[in-house]
């Protein structure tokens, strides 16, 4: 698979990110006043370029499965699921009504 060239800037943004979090200098992410640094100058901005950046993408690759088709394949799935887990219980108790 080809790297988009938005997939690109992200992975540098967060790279860029790790490495400014590791500048020595700064103060460290445990003090009080290193804290306030790193959510609002390194943390926030890149969580604010992951939203953006995760919002292009999702305009590039559209999903396969709409919502809707998605949320009622898994709630056939979860209730085949509870009617097997009901299944199982009820020969649980027959084989304790047994012995």
């Amino acid at each position: 698979m080809k790297l988009l060239k938005v997939e690109k800037w992200w992975l540098i943004v967060g790279i860029l990110t790790f490495i400014g979090y590791n500048i020595p200098g700064l103060p460290a992410y445990g003090d009080v006043k290193g804290a306030i640094i790193w959510n609002i100058g390194f943390f926030a901005i890149f969580w604010i370029t992951n939203y953006a950046f995760n919002a292009k993408i999702c305009k590039i690759y559209k999903p396969r499965k709409t919502t809707e088709e998605f949320l009622a394949e898994n709630a056939a799935a979860d209730r085949a699921t509870a009617e097997l887990i009901a299944a199982e219980e009820a020969a649980e108790k027959a084989a304790k009504g047994r012995n």
